[in-house]
Formats: C-alpha cells, sequence, structure tokens
C-alpha cells in the first residue's frame, strides 16, 4: 500500500467518524424540534466552517446551475429523510438502510448516465436487499417506521452521487460544489424555517451547531482524501460507518445490537463492496455514443 493511498483511507475514515458523531449529536435534540429547523443549523454552521477554510476557492460562479441545483435538491433531501428516519429508527438502523445507496447507483447509471455493467451486479444487488429484509422483514408495521424515510434517503443520496458525477464529468472544482451545496442548504431550509421554527433551548441549538461543524469536518477530511487517493479505492471504507454508530447508539443511547440486524449489516457492507468493486468493471461495458 502506498503512503498516498494510507493517507487517503486515514482522511476517509475521519471524514465517517465525524459524520456519525454529527449524527449522533443531532439525533439527541428533542423531537418537537422539526427536522428542517435542525438541518438549517447544521447547513448554515457548516457553510460558516468551509468558506473560513476553503475561501476564495468555494465562491466561483456554477457553470451548470440546473444540475448544481438538482444536485442540492437531492442531497437536501437525502439528509432530511436520513434524519427523519432516526428519529423513528435508532442510528444504526437507520445508517444500514441508508448505505444502500450503492445498491441502487446502477439503476440510476444505467438510465441516466447510459451505463452498462456486468451481468454479475444484479444478482448481488438482490442479495444485498435481502440485507434490508434481516433488519425489517416486509410487514405492514415497517411502513410506520423510518423504515421507508431510510430506504428513501439511499434512493436520494445515490441520485445527488450520480449527479456529482455527472458534475466531476465537466471538471467541476470540489470545493466549489461542496460549498455551494451547503450554501444553497442553508438558504432552502432558512426559508421553510422562517414559517416552522420552534423556540430552541441552548443545548438543542449547541447540538445543531455541533452537528454542522462536525459535516463540514467530514466535507474537509473527504476533499483531502480525494487529494490522495481515488474514489474507487477509499469508497469501501464508508461502511466503517456501521461500526461507528453501532458504537453511538450502544454507549450514548443504550441501544446493543441484535444478532440478526448485525448479520444484515455484514450482508448489506459485503455485498455494497462487492457491487462497487463490480462497478469499476463497468469500463469495457460502457455504451458508445
Amino acid at each position: 500500500m502506498n503512503a498516498n493511498l494510507s493517507k487517503g483511507i486515514f482522511w476517509v475514515l475521519l471524514a465517517v467518524f465525524f459524520y456519525s458523531c454529527g449524527h449522533g449529536a443531532v439525533a439527541t435534540i428533542s423531537p418537537e424540534i422539526p427536522v428542517v429547523q435542525i438541518q438549517f443549523l447544521q447547513y448554515l454552521s457548516a457553510s460558516v466552517f468551509l468558506l473560513f477554510f476553503l475561501g476564495k476557492k468555494s465562491l466561483q460562479k456554477p457553470t451548470n446551475i440546473k444540475l448544481y441545483l438538482f444536485r442540492c435538491l437531492m442531497g437536501v433531501g437525502a439528509a432530511f429523510t436520513f434524519m427523519a428516519a432516526y428519529r423513528q429508527l435508532n442510528l444504526f438502523n437507520a445508517t444500514l438502510l441508508n448505505m444502500t445507496s450503492p445498491f441502487y447507483m446502477p439503476v440510476i447509471g444505467a438510465l441516466w448516465l447510459k451505463e452498462k455493467y456486468s451481468p454479475l451486479i444484479w444478482p448481488v444487488l438482490a442479495l444485498g436487499f435481502c440485507g434490508t429484509a434481516l433488519i425489517f422483514p416486509p410487514s405492514k408495521e415497517m411502513f410506520q417506521t423510518g423504515a421507508i424515510f431510510a430506504l428513501a434517503s439511499g434512493l436520494l443520496s445515490a441520485i445527488a452521487l450520480s449527479s456529482l458525477r455527472a458534475l466531476s464529468q465537466k471538471n467541476e472544482p470540489a470545493a466549489k460544489v461542496v460549498f455551494f451545496y451547503m450554501a444553497f442548504g442553508t438558504i432552502f431550509t432558512g426559508c421553510i424555517c422562517f414559517f416552522h421554527a420552534q423556540p430552541l433551548k441552548v443545548t438543542d441549538c449547541m447540538l445543531g451547531i455541533f452537528g454542522g461543524l462536525c459535516l463540514g469536518i467530514n466535507q474537509m477530511c473527504l476533499f483531502r482524501a480525494f487529494q490522495l487517493a481515488t474514489t474507487s479505492s477509499l469508497a469501501p471504507f464508508a461502511y466503517f460507518s456501521f461500526p461507528f454508530s453501532a458504537m453511538i447508539d450502544w454507549f450514548i443511547f443504550d441501544k446493543p445490537i441484535q444478532f440478526q440486524v448485525l448479520l444484515g449489516a455484514i450482508l448489506i457492507g459485503c455485498c455494497g463492496i462487492l457491487t462497487h468493486r463490480i462497478y469499476l468493471l463497468r469500463q469495457p461495458f460502457l455504451k458508445k455514443d
């Protein structure tokens, strides 16, 4: 393993750690506070943090405003549904179902980006979704929990990542893409909060700001990681959000993991990594225009 890859792995693990810590902090906020108001606190504090560290790099004018806006809407929607999910589930289960996003990527890539894949990927995707059935067996109760929110978050995340890939194909600077997303999220959620905001306790406000700082640090760490190594070599390490979320649930919320859920986590993680590896083989199958 070369030095740059080792450093890249370190930075992506640090990014995942702060991502989990941020959501763990937000999960302790009073349930009476609207999700969108918590999002506003997060996006605002993350925007200030990124502006301080990225400086003028983040203030460049977007060249493809429609694609930027689409990516932002999907990203904000993914964050909203994920937060709504772990308000009803525990953080670990919500994270598991949210991490099904790699399973949607080949479908979106085939329909939107006109990519073709190895036939091996489809049975792996089916096996991965079997892992979600171990966590939440199909039933009427499933539709009354945050499971649908969590799965919707995974789908919206996959669409957001696909639009991010489309932006990268246009050689858009990462700093500009990240900051525009945070700034858009601040404005969008701020407008909604104007009509639905609730009085905040100092503790809840500090937790929301801390969650936003963790989100900003997460983006900075990812930015640094992808400067050192390729996305393909680092993507599997995103699944370390499983143990991080499990530890937060166990030590802070006193919610140990059930054996059946653990099996589902292992299945989702393994299939997600395998899906990613098969996805890397897509180049020979790409449709030629």
